[in-house]
């Protein structure tokens, strides 16, 4: 009876160390075969990024022809053309406040033949928009960027200030009384978070574009707003409005050598350009967004890129996928920040 009871324990003990044995086994196979999938799957990445464009790449501006995206859409379409030998058509889809054209490329194939350059702060929509038709983090990928345009402080030149730091004073011994134009929801934001920064509080007045936005301020019906270089220095030569900063974050513009960074005037953190990068569809391979931004990389290096952007009001830049994903990230949880401090409802 004790024999058979031990002959029954030799034979549990033998399959239990047969069951552990083939498991172990099983769990080697399947590393081998996880490995050589993911050999397999990078392999044909690689060649799909090496192969890549097959065919004409269209590059989508989600602005009117004739602005500082579009040119420097232009100058990467003409230059990417060349390298890729394959045409880079540039489809100029505006409205939206910049959205119609990114959700048209958001829709489109993701093998990185359907690309927008558009500015990073489109992050901002989730803020102020309940249903924009896009999430930046879920449908879009970001591949680089390609340059920054700092952002000129400007007020009326009826607004009796000199500098920035007059401008701060002025407007907290007037709360309420002052007003602002804005003519995006970045913009918004951006002017919102100057406001908490700063202390001071203004009254919002939205405009449906930067030349509405400008001709207002001209007129002296807003006494600040954030605008562009391109939209601002025309009006500060005519002496309707005046320069009292800029948002860079690499200090003075060259051709605008007397307005100072915000930081001189103990403001580091509006430090806030514009940044302007090409994005493609969600589920685009990384590969393909590497070859892209490594290509772009390219284009911001070449030495005569410098100066034709900077008459963009551009300075050329680029960096990786992955860097400017983190960036688009943080940009929107600022912007949610900002949304909430100033208890703005998306609309």
């Amino acid at each position: 009876m004790n024999n058979g009871k031990h002959h029954m324990r030799r034979v549990e003990s033998w399959l239990s160390f047969e069951l552990t044995r083939k498991k172990i086994v099983m769990k080697k196979l399947f590393r081998l075969v996880s490995i050589l999938l993911l050999v397999a799957a990078t392999g044909i990445a690689n060649v799909a990024a090496q192969e890549f464009p097959t065919r004409p790449v269209t590059l989508i501006v989600p602005y009117g022809p004739g602005g500082p995206v579009d040119g420097q859409a232009r100058l990467i379409a003409e230059y990417l053309s060349t390298l890729w030998k394959q045409p880079v058509i540039v489809s100029n889809k505006a409205g939206g406040g910049g959205l119609v054209g990114v959700v048209a490329m958001a829709h489109a194939t993701p093998d990185g033949h359907t690309l927008a350059i558009t500015g990073a702060a489109i992050a901002a929509f989730k803020s102020l928009m309940k249903n924009p038709g896009l999430d930046v983090d879920r449908d879009l990928a970001p591949i680089s960027l390609v340059g920054i345009a700092p952002v000129v402080i400007a007020v009326s030149s009826q607004t009796p200030v000199k500098s920035l730091t007059e401008f701060i004073s002025y407007a907290k011994a007037r709360p309420g009384k002052l007003s602002y134009g804005s003519s995006s929801a970045s913009n918004t934001l951006t002017i919102e978070a100057f406001n908490q920064l700063t202390g001071i509080q203004m009254v919002g007045i939205p405009y449906s574009g930067e030349a509405q936005n400008s001709l207002a301020l001209s007129r002296g019906d807003v006494q600040l707003s954030f605008l562009t270089l391109n939209a601002a220095v025309p009006m500060m030569q005519a002496g309707k409005v005046r320069a009292l900063s800029l948002t860079s974050e690499s200090g003075r513009w060259p051709g605008l050598p007397d307005v100072p960074a915000a930081r001189e005037a103990g403001l580091p953190g509006m430090d806030l350009p514009t940044q302007l990068g090409v994005f493609a569809p969600a589920g685009t391979p990384m590969e393909i967004r590497r070859k892209i931004a490594r290509d772009i990389a390219r284009f911001v290096a070449e030495p005569d890129m410098t100066p034709r952007l900077f008459r963009l009001g551009l300075q050329p830049v680029s960096n990786t996928p992955e860097e400017f994903t983190e960036q688009i990230k943080q940009l929107g949880v600022k912007f949610s920040q900002v949304a909430q401090k100033a208890k703005i409802q998306p609309e």
